[in-house]
């Protein structure tokens, strides 16, 4: 192990609890009557896994998280266009397609960005058909909302007419 890694370790084996119980003798409170059981290796466990991360230099943490940048660039790069073309079909509208799929993308950099590139793929498109999915439901809500509502005059006249039906 290196100076570092044993300095992390000998801290967080100092910020082991050192008794097994509250401060209290084991007469007072809830361990009256009771032995305390001592915990056994879960505090080798974390220190063991504190060691293997202190073992990864800074260095080589920030090398890998742009590893992992490039690869969801290349990644976006290669399904944007069938994306845009997924998304184009469904919604009719170029302006609206490319929303989607930025969108989709951005979903995908935030919040997926640091799983593997395995999963990558089948979650970008679940995200995109989502996308796809809510913007066909605004789109209802909205026409349904502005059908409802009387339209104005085509020459910028703010009275609204309203055809009342006789029978």
């Amino acid at each position: 192990m290196s100076g570092r890694s044993q300095r992390i370790v000998r801290a967080c084996v100092n910020r082991l609890p050192r008794k097994t119980f509250s401060g209290k003798a084991p007469s007072q409170g809830r361990m009256r009557g009771r032995q305390s059981t001592p915990m056994k290796g879960s505090g080798t466990l974390e220190i063991a896994s504190v060691a293997r991360l202190a073992d990864i230099e800074p260095a080589t943490r920030q090398e890998a998280r742009l590893d992992q940048a490039r690869a969801l660039d290349r990644f976006l790069a290669e399904v944007e266009k069938r994306a845009f073309r997924i998304a184009q079909m469904a919604v009719r509208d170029r302006d609206d397609a490319l929303d989607i799929v930025q969108g989709a993308m951005l979903r995908l950099a935030r919040s997926y960005g640091q799983r593997p590139s395995e999963e990558w793929k089948p979650l970008f498109y679940r995200i995109l058909y989502n996308g796809i999915r809510d913007w066909q439901r605004r789109s209802s809500v909205r026409s349904r909302m502005f059908s409802a509502w009387p339209s104005g005059s085509r020459d910028g006249d703010d009275t609204h007419r309203c055809r009342v039906r006789r029978d």
